[in-house]
């Protein structure tokens, strides 16, 4: 909806984005270049902040840019293990909009918070993925391709392990309670244990190594993300196992690193689109400035890839360089959609892209 007669003039306006993960890893370098790319189209002076020595550093940067004598106009998070409250809290009192994405508050921290814009009106929303949504996808998917696929998987009970990421990671026990939902609706599944390796790639090797030792029948391997879902294949071919043929493994990120593993017939899938939150978020702050406002509250969805439909992703999507032909400001109110809702599906922006398959960039009016 339009704020006021008319929007504001176009024009650049300052964000900070305090970015929690480190640019070596697949998933943040991704989603910090559609951000970049975003900005670039939409004339936004956008400030990445690298905050990935720990998740008390995210905090402590976030305070920081906030007593700067120049504050940035919007302050972008990622509210990295539940520790951004007094972030928010002082922006507001500061006046220095914020929003969340990726990562949003647990529900006991909610009750404190409240909602954005009511308790704290200058935290102005978030826009968050359904990670139950994400873990009970790549559950199914593994089960699935798992029954008649895998040496293991053709007897009457398909073994599963799980690597979860960190113990107060919001993500996490919803990517967990993903998984259990689909695990009730199969009597032949046995989830072996559920291991936490905290998102690293070595921790979830190594917990697999002796995963592999206790359940010699395991079948599949479910990992709340792509970094450990690739510990995971490394641990298998150690092991002796053909990925595919002995096992199923999948992961959650639609990393560039898993992506090329599903080519190869080394992961079964990954389940992601969430790599695209930061520059939507952009897009929602953008309409925002030039008075097109946004409901506070939105979620991205999630897809499942895998070897059967990788092939129309790689057509569109599947480098950086073709991820760069998105025109954005084609999915802003402010240039094009005016009165229709948002839709950042995957199946818009592919149709998008193959609309315009040879220009680098769409022209908006």
């Amino acid at each position: 909806m339009l704020c006021g007669a008319q929007a504001v003039a176009q024009g650049v306006f300052r964000v900070a984005f305090i970015n929690p993960g480190a640019m070596d890893d697949p998933f943040f370098s991704s989603l910090t270049y559609m951000m970049q790319d975003a900005a670039s189209d939409l004339n936004i002076d956008l400030e990445v902040i690298d905050a990935s020595a720990s998740h008390l550093e995210v905090r402590r940067r976030g305070h920081e840019v906030l007593e700067r004598s120049n504050p940035p106009d919007y302050l972008l998070l990622i509210n990295d293990h539940d520790v951004l409250d007094s972030v928010i809290k002082r922006a507001d009192m500061l006046g220095v909009k914020t929003f969340l994405f990726n990562e949003g508050f647990s529900s006991g921290r909610l009750q404190e918070m409240g909602t954005p814009r009511h308790e704290i009106k200058n935290w102005l929303g978030q826009f968050l993925p359904d990670d139950r949504k994400a873990g009970y996808l790549l559950a199914r998917d593994l089960i699935e391709h798992a029954k008649g696929e895998t040496s293991h998987g053709a007897t009457d009970t398909i073994d599963m392990i799980a690597l979860n990421g960190a113990y107060r990671a919001n993500s996490s026990e919803l990517r967990l309670l993903g998984l259990q939902d689909a695990l009730a609706e199969y009597d032949n599944v046995k989830l072996r244990q559920i291991v936490y390796t905290h998102w690293d790639e070595k921790k979830a090797y190594d917990a697999t190594r002796g995963l592999l030792e206790r359940y010699p029948e395991t079948s599949v391997i479910w990992s709340a993300s792509d970094l450990m879902a690739c510990g995971a294949l490394h641990a298998v071919k150690e092991y002796g196992l053909k990925p595919e043929q002995d096992i199923l493994i999948g992961g959650i990120d639609w990393s560039d690193l898993a992506l090329e593993a599903i080519r190869k017939g080394d992961l079964q899938a990954s389940v992601g689109w969430h790599v695209m939150d930061g520059a939507w978020s952009l897009i929602l702050l953008y309409d925002y400035h030039n008075g097109y406002d946004f409901t506070v509250s939105g979620h991205s969805d999630y897809f499942v890839m895998n070897k059967e439909n990788i092939e129309r992703f790689d057509r569109y999507l599947g480098s950086k360089e073709k991820r760069g032909n998105i025109d954005f400001k084609a999915f802003t109110k402010t240039h094009r959609l005016q009165d229709q809702p948002y839709d950042f599906s995957l199946e818009v922006v592919l149709r998008h892209l193959s609309e315009f398959p040879v220009l680098s960039k769409v022209t908006s009016h």
